[in-house]
């Protein structure tokens, strides 16, 4: 893995994590959850989806290379 695959992996979760947390404050508010939890459970799930989707990216531009 080189540094900028490296960097790209982290630019990917860390907009995860901003994202996931911004839709757990927004979650709070509108269903009366606690907003600790509510930004923490989507600073996780956020991450877990942006790493999702890259392996996914990965692995399809393996197959195309194959082809």
């Amino acid at each position: 893995m080189s540094d900028s695959d490296t960097n790209r992996t982290i630019n990917t979760v860390v907009r995860g994590i901003f994202i996931g947390g911004s839709l757990g404050a927004i979650a709070s508010w509108f269903l009366d959850y606690p907003i600790e939890r509510a930004v923490g459970f989507g600073m996780l799930c956020g991450v877990a989806a942006t790493l999702t989707l890259k392996d996914r990216m990965e692995s399809r531009n393996a197959r195309k290379k194959d082809e």
